[in-house]
């Protein structure tokens, strides 16, 4: 239940803003949907609330923001990535952790630079099983 208490879209100090898993990003913040921050991985012009990785489109983060958007950073997971950086406008802390790869933790220095940290781990999920791993 307290999952449902907490915000979709999160801002954050250095116009940093946290959503679970990505943006329309032809649409200004406010305009997103639940649908689209909760479930967004590719991006289809065509229709525009599909949410799935779709084959042969484009992530959601490699389309350029609209004006309002471009002035932010979004901050996302829901979809695995070796690196954080993987756009000027996006970060991605989703190292694969529920697969056992590790987690990402970024910290916000308001009065310097930023820095991620990564950490093993050694449990992941499978359905409702939880497996060791090594």
């Amino acid at each position: 239940s307290w999952f449902r208490t907490i915000p979709h879209i999160i801002k954050l100090p250095k116009r940093y803003v946290v959503v679970h898993a990505g943006v329309d990003p032809t649409k200004p913040l406010l305009e997103q949907t639940k649908r689209t921050l909760m479930y967004r991985r590719s991006y289809d012009p065509q229709d525009p609330e599909e949410t799935s990785d779709i084959p042969g489109y484009l992530k959601w983060y490699e389309h350029e923001p609209c004006k309002e958007l471009a002035q932010y950073k979004i901050i996302f997971g829901h979809a695995i990535h070796e690196h954080p950086d993987v756009a000027h406008w996006a970060i991605s802390l989703d190292k694969g952790a529920v697969y056992g790869r590790g987690y990402r933790v970024m910290l916000i220095d308001t009065n310097g630079e930023d820095t991620f940290h990564e950490y093993p781990t050694d449990t992941y999920y499978i359905s409702s099983h939880s497996w060791r791993n090594g």
